[in-house]
């Protein structure tokens, strides 16, 4: 609901666009506003209608409400917790498996750290509620399925009534898989998936709501209050219940609920911070594109734009392929950041400035061709002049517009 809700609103960004431009258009040909002057300001206007379009897409993409999972349960209370655990108590009695056991886990985040595209290092303390009298062996301690390396160290252990308390202090580096696609505008979950030593014995472990004031996601529950991480602002934290398939019983015959395995995650929803992706490559993006469009407004055959701008094809096409390599370097750069085998949405910007580059060198070409073609020629080289902005926008509106409509 509330991805079809995002898309709706983005429909409707479009929509208004497009009446905006028809309602435009149809006035100016009412009125015959077709002088030179007058084209320019049209020219204006539609790229500013564009460029308005763009931003409130941008907006809506930034203000959307986070997309919820199918198979995922978010314990935001206790009463969901005891829910999950009455419904997993009777499905279990009912289908004859192994006796159950709860075990009450808390985690405390207190760093974060990106070490590539995939990697991420967690450290934090973690802790655990085990009765203190139980019939079966037990052991204690957690896993980390997803970890590429884990260190715990035990902290302490004591008993609080019939319960005793287990706590570490740890550090794993985890390797999850991790969607670029709306860069600089994407939201990365971060998950560390918990397992229990003996969880082939039907041993479910669920959030310790006991150890936290609130388990709402809003809260952050589980991570410190000053928390700072580079480049992303923290939006969400929670746990939540996924129920996952296997098709192994990792060695043990009794493994009885393989196919339906509820698994505890701890998860942190982080929002990347677009200023430094806007510094680090929009804005360069944006003046290349700006030192494009002053190579197309010096072609020209008038005397006086002669003698100031001096044009030369082959001038501006030297010019172009300079501006071409330092795009390249840019975009190989943003490549090699993110490590990802997709397209994200920032790359198309500099596909259209690619095409736009070469756009402007046939249009010099064509330009100083003998004898003239008129449509290029015509009073000087306007039309180029007036399109490049008006279609280099609409470009990357059509393109703003479908890639975060299909996310």
């Amino acid at each position: 609901e509330q991805m079809i809700q995002k898309s709706d609103f983005i429909t409707w960004i479009a929509s208004t666009v497009a009446l905006c431009l028809l309602i435009y258009l149809w006035v100016a040909m009412i009125r015959h506003h077709f002088s030179e002057k007058q084209l320019w300001r049209h020219a204006f206007i539609t790229s500013l209608i564009f460029t308005l379009g763009i931003v409130s897409v941008w907006v809506c993409e930034s203000y959307a409400p986070s997309p919820v999972r199918d198979n995922s349960l978010v314990f935001s209370n206790r009463a969901t917790v005891d829910h999950f655990q009455d419904d997993y108590t009777v499905k279990s009695i009912e289908e004859y498996k192994t006796p159950l056991l709860y075990i009450p886990t808390g985690l405390f985040i207190q760093s974060i750290e990106f070490l590539n595209a995939t990697n991420v290092t967690l450290t934090g303390y973690l802790w655990q509620r085990y009765p203190r009298k139980y019939e079966e062996k037990i052991e204690y301690g957690v896993i980390f399925p997803e970890a590429v390396k884990t260190t715990m160290n035990e902290n302490d252990e004591y008993e609080e009534g019939d319960e005793i308390i287990k706590s570490w202090y740890f550090e794993t580096t985890l390797r999850e898989s991790f969607d670029y696609s709306l860069y600089p505008f994407d939201r990365q979950l971060l998950w560390a998936r918990l397992w229990h030593r003996n969880f082939t014995d039907n041993v479910v472990l669920v959030p310790d709501f006991k150890s936290y004031d609130s388990l709402h996601p809003n809260t952050l529950p589980g991570i410190e209050q000053d928390f700072v991480l580079s480049g992303w602002r923290l939006s969400r934290t929670f746990f939540d219940m996924r129920i996952n398939t296997y098709n192994t019983n990792f060695g043990n015959v009794k493994f009885s609920n393989r196919d339906q395995m509820p698994e505890l995650y701890f998860n942190v929803e982080l929002s990347r911070n677009i200023l430094n992706p806007f510094i680090a490559h929009l804005f360069p993006l944006v003046v290349v594109l700006l030192m494009l469009y002053a190579l197309v407004l010096t072609i020209s055959k008038k005397e006086t734009s002669l003698r100031i701008f001096g044009f030369d094809v082959s001038t501006l096409i030297a010019s172009s392929s300079a501006l071409f390599f330092l795009l390249l370097i840019m975009h190989v750069q943003l490549r090699d950041e993110l490590s990802t085998n997709s397209i994200v949405y920032m790359e198309y910007f500099y596909l259209v400035s690619y095409i736009t580059i070469l756009m402007i060198t046939v249009n010099s070409i064509l330009f100083s061709w003998d004898p003239p073609i008129k449509f290029v020629e015509f009073k000087d080289n306007l039309i180029p002049k007036l399109l490049y902005w008006p279609v280099l926008l609409m470009w990357f509106f059509v393109l703003t517009v479908f890639i975060f409509q299909q996310s």
